[in-house]
């Protein structure tokens, strides 16, 4: 036999093929297992990364709870007054005892707007959910001469809401823009935008999902929206110094008032 040929049948020649693992697919295993792997600790260095660099106001968020959840203790002095009287914690205040356990969370406001705009929002979501439960009635009741009747004149008087609707729009527009307000509360609260050829030519064979609200609806909701936030009533056509003036000096919500 030649040196150059190894012995097939020599000991050593056969500890060197049973000590090597040549099972089918297990290579391929092990590769998948490495990429499986590599993967877990990508995910785990982007989790940690993101716990690390959380916002600004997330971070706030977290130490405020933190803090709003410690116990109250005696250095408090609204607390060691309370205690000087007779409480204990966990006792309700009042004189029945039936009041609150806990103080009240603070409410922490986001955004510019001033806190007229946001009541004057959130009026608007209730005059929404009322309009809507209206319209809901009158589908409810049988259609009569009345109501038919009713309806025929609703038409004639949405003429002169719509040059309202309108002027509203302008007005609310103007006051929101001067307040740093980019956009508004609702769509149709400013005026609709100039649509240019290019648009009006994408735009061929899509009809615009009409509003759920009649002008006179729309009307009512911008007009409330108007006195909330801005003070501002367009048929008197100035804004008041405060609540009180506006009671005081405006007729009232509607063309009619005036």
């Amino acid at each position: 036999m030649s040196d150059e040929e190894p012995d097939y049948m020599s000991e050593d020649f056969l500890k060197t093929c049973t000590s090597v693992d040549v099972r089918p697919g297990l290579q391929f295993r092990r590769e998948t297992e490495r990429r499986h792997r590599l993967e877990r600790q990508r995910e785990e260095q982007a989790e940690r990364h993101r716990v690390q660099n959380r916002p600004r106001h997330q971070l706030e968020a977290e130490h405020r709870d933190r803090a709003l959840d410690q116990p109250i203790d005696s250095s408090n002095k609204g607390f060691a007054l309370l205690q000087k009287m007779g409480y204990k914690p966990g006792m309700a205040i009042g004189k029945q005892g039936d009041g609150r356990t806990e103080p009240i969370r603070p409410e922490v406001k986001q955004g510019r707007g001033g806190l007229g705009r946001e009541a004057a929002l959130q009026a608007v979501q209730r005059r929404k959910q009322e309009i809507r439960a209206r319209a809901a009635e009158r589908r409810e009741r049988a259609t009569s001469a009345a109501e038919f009747r009713r309806r025929l004149a609703d038409k004639m008087a949405d003429r002169h809401v719509t040059a309202d609707l309108m002027k509203s729009q302008r007005v609310c527009q103007q006051l929101d823009t001067k307040i740093g307000v980019d956009a508004p509360a609702d769509a149709w609260f400013w005026p609709p935008p100039l649509a240019d050829e290019n648009a009006e030519e994408e735009a061929d064979g899509e009809e615009e999902e009409p509003l759920p609200f009649s002008p006179s609806e729309q009307l009512e909701m911008l007009t409330d929206y108007l006195r909330r936030s801005h003070l501002y009533c367009i048929w008197c056509g100035c804004a008041y110094d405060d609540g009180d003036d506006l009671k005081e000096n405006c007729p009232g919500s509607t063309r009619d008032d005036h």
